[in-house]
This record gives C-alpha cells, structure tokens and sequence, in this order.
C-alpha cells in the first residue's frame, strides 16, 4: 500500500496539471472569440453607416451655413441634402450630399457590398428609362430555385406601358413561375423586381394587387357558389380593400355599375345571376378574365387565357385584349397557341429550361433557330 500512494497522488498532480492546462486554452479560446467579435463590429460600423444612410446620402451633424452654391440651403442635423452645383461633379459637396467615401464602399467584407447594393437599389427606385418614361415593370436577373432545380435563371426584361408582350416557351420552361415571384404568390431567390420603378420583389401577393397588377391562373379561379356579378364583385375588393374599409366609402354603387358594363362588354349580360358552377368552360374563361380586369389594373398578367377553348371563344378574347390594349390597358400573355401569339403580341420573351434565350419582334422569334431547337429540339 505504502508504494502506491506516492503513484496516486502523481496521477492526481498530473490530471490536476492537465486540467489546469485546458482551463487555460479554454480561457485563450474565449479571449480570442471576443477579440473576434470585436474586429468584426468594427469592421461593420462602415456598413451600418451605409444602411443607415438609406441611398448613399450622408447625414450633416451641425448646421451648415448656406454657401452660395446653386440648389443648397442651410441644413439642421439629420436633414438629407439634395441639389446640385459646387465644385463636386456630382452635384454635391464632399461629406454632404456627395458621393460616398471609397473606403465606405471597399468590398474587404461581404456586409459592405450588401449594404451597398441595397443602397444603390435605393438610388435607382423610379428613373427614367432611356425612352424618358418609367417600365411599368422590370425585372433583372430573377432566379427561383427549388432546392437544386432552377426554375429561373438570371431572367431580364422590362414591360413598357401600353405594351402587348408575350412570353412563350416549351412546358417546364419557367413562365408561370415567373408569374408567381412577380405577384408575390412564390419568393424569388435572388434578383429584383420593380413596378413602375417600386421595389416589389419581397411584397405579399395583396399588396402586389393593390399596388395595381393583376393576374389569372392556368386553373380558373372562381367562387363557384356566387353569381356571376357576385364573382366580379368579390374581384374589385382584391384592389380596395376589406369590407369593413368600404362600409366608409361610396363606391359599391360604382363598382356595380363598372361590373355591369364589364358584363356588358364580355357579352355576359344574360348569365350575370347565374351561378359561376352553372357556366360553360368558355364562359368560365371570360368570366376570370373579367375578374383580373375588375381592381382596374395597370399591368394584367394572362396565364394561357386561350387554353381549352373553341375557336369561337378564342377569336372573342383576342378581340377584347386587342380593345383593351387601345384603352392603354398593359399585357404579359402566357401562350402557347403560336398563331394567336404571333398576330397579337407585339413583341416576344422565349423562356427555355429557365432562361431567357430569345427576345424580340414576331418575325424575329419566328426565324431564331435557338427558338426552334427549344421547340422541336
């Protein structure tokens, strides 16, 4: 016994020793995590000063005295200044209104670039476009990926008002999912989308109708146990609001009144007290229609408005896009009725496993062979 305890208390001097050593490296551990830490929120403040900035615009800290300089004007603290003239070429003095330092905009940590770009999203909400007018929409480089399969890739292109476009593509080609990240209904994954030059790229799908886009579906969405008129009805709420919020307002009257012309103009008249399950398939077609038109839309998004129809039914609402377009109505069409595409739409996007391939006028489309080998492979 007498010689092992001398071998014990060693071990016990030992692990004590060991755990000792790891209550060190434990220590030298945390005090590096916090220096960490540490470098890391400085080297966010010049990124939160970006955000905070909200365009690249810096914040004056004390009055400024007006200067004489064209388009400036004495400034308190937290007042954005705006204007141009001085010795900047921007239109703005340095550490104003001016540009922002370089140093604020180096791309050394991944937080900067980010909030640089949201700024410059910012800066670039509502310009004018080469032509001296907004695009009603706008879409740059959209992607949607659903896990590993990318339905959208990096898919470009703008509507101008007044525009009758067609977006055309083989099945599985990304053209309804395009819809869906434009009126809220999916989440893209990366890209932006603008209308009349808002952001809309994170809006819900109500807030997107609101702002004035509307849309129809591949399946016709109807409230099969209203009437007619009833459907058209329950669609204007889509654009102003809730029932309590138009017991304020006196517009169901008018809303009526536009229901009954648009009845009258989708020659529905005679089914208008019929029940919206009671219609034929045609007539189901022009009714959902009629439902995308009731908010009063400026940009309408048609998902295969033809599909399933006769040829008597498909001539009628040709003709009532045509007449609405004259009256400034603005249309994406989703298509794959070729000659229907070809004499309505103006001009042409093809869509092919996700991206865009093609763009422009009918006979341009018609004659581009990587449309062809889209389609016929």
């Amino acid at each position: 016994m007498g010689s092992r305890l001398p071998r014990d208390s060693r071990e016990r001097d030992a692990r004590r020793g060991r755990g000792r050593e790891l209550e060190e490296l434990q220590a030298d551990g945390l005090r590096d995590r916090r220096r960490l830490c540490r470098d890391r929120r400085r080297a966010l403040r010049p990124a939160a000063r970006v955000h905070r900035s909200r365009g690249l615009h810096a914040r004056s800290v004390d009055p400024v005295p007006d200067d004489g300089r064209d388009g400036w004007t004495r400034t308190l603290r937290g007042t954005v200044h705006r204007g141009g003239g001085g010795d900047d070429p921007s239109g703005s003095p340095p550490g104003l209104g001016g540009p922002l330092p370089h140093h604020l905009l180096a791309r050394d940590h991944p937080h900067d670039a980010v909030h640089a770009e949201r700024a410059r999203r910012h800066l670039g909400r509502g310009q004018p476009r080469a032509g001296g007018c907004v695009a009603v929409l706008e879409i740059h480089d959209l992607t949607k990926n659903f896990y590993h399969l990318a339905a959208l890739s990096g898919v470009s292109f703008a509507v101008e008002p007044g525009e009758l476009l067609g977006l055309i593509g083989p099945n599985g080609s990304g053209k309804t999912t395009l819809f869906n990240c434009v009126t809220g209904v999916l989440r893209s994954s990366a890209g932006r989308v603008a209308f009349k030059g808002e952001d809309i790229t994170h809006l819900t799908a109500d807030r997107v109708c609101r702002r004035g886009i509307s849309r129809t579906f591949q399946l016709i969405q109807l409230f099969p146990e209203m009437t007619v008129l009833e459907n058209l009805l329950m669609a204007a709420q889509e654009r102003r609001g809730t029932l309590i919020g138009r017991l304020f307002r006196r517009e169901e009257s008018e809303e009526r009144s536009r229901a009954l012309q648009l009845l009258d103009f989708l020659k529905l008249t005679h089914v208008s007290d019929h029940l919206a399950s009671d219609l034929s398939y045609g007539q189901q077609k022009l009714l959902d229609f009629g439902m995308a038109l009731m908010p009063e839309p400026e940009l309408v998004l048609l998902d295969e408005p033809m599909a399933g129809l006769n040829p008597t039914i498909i001539k009628s609402i040709v003709e009532h896009i045509q007449e609405l377009n004259r009256r400034g109505y603005t249309f994406v069409v989703i298509e794959h009725n070729m000659e229907v595409v070809m004499s309505l739409c103006r001009r042409i996007v093809v869509l092919s496993q996700g991206e865009k391939i093609a763009e422009g006028a009918p006979a341009e489309i018609h004659a581009n062979p990587l449309v062809m080998d889209a389609y016929f492979g």
